[in-house]
C-alpha cells in the first residue's frame, strides 16, 4: 500500500481478474485518493490512423476512479463514479494509454462512500 491508501494496486487487479475478467482495463498505481488505469485497446477500440477512441480513453478515466475511490473505502464492487469529464482532449495512440485521477480528487465535499445495505 502506498501514502496511506486502504488497497494496493496488486489487490485491486485480483478483484478485476475475479469480477470484471476481460475487461482490458488494470491498476498500475495507488495513493490515497489517486489511482492510474493501464488500457490495451483492440482493434475494436481503434479509429482510422490507430487513433485510440475517446469512449475507450474516457473508460480508462473512469477506471482510475474507480480505483481511487477504493484507496479510501476499500474494495467495494458496487462504488459509483460520479462528476467524471475530461477538459483536454487529445489524441491518444499506442498499444496501452495511462489514466491517472489525480491525488485528492476526492476531497471533502466529494467524498467516497459505500452504497446504502439493502
Amino acid at each position: 500500500m502506498s501514502e496511506h491508501s486502504l488497497v494496493t494496486a496488486e489487490r485491486i487487479n485480483e478483484f478485476l481478474a475475479e469480477q470484471f475478467a476481460g475487461s482490458g482495463n488494470t491498476c498500475e498505481a495507488v495513493g490515497d485518493g489517486w489511482a492510474t488505469a493501464l488500457i490495451h485497446p483492440g482493434p475494436s477500440n481503434l479509429r482510422p490512423g490507430g487513433i485510440i477512441s475517446g469512449p475507450t480513453v474516457f473508460g480508462a478515466c473512469d477506471a482510475a476512479l474507480y480505483y481511487a475511490c477504493f484507496t479510501r473505502i476499500g474494495i467495494e464492487p458496487m462504488t459509483l463514479t460520479s462528476e467524471l469529464s475530461r477538459r483536454a482532449p487529445t489524441s491518444a495512440r499506442g498499444p496501452a494509454k495511462l489514466a491517472t485521477c489525480p491525488k485528492n480528487p476526492l476531497s471533502p465535499s466529494r467524498k467516497a462512500s459505500r452504497p446504502p445495505s439493502s
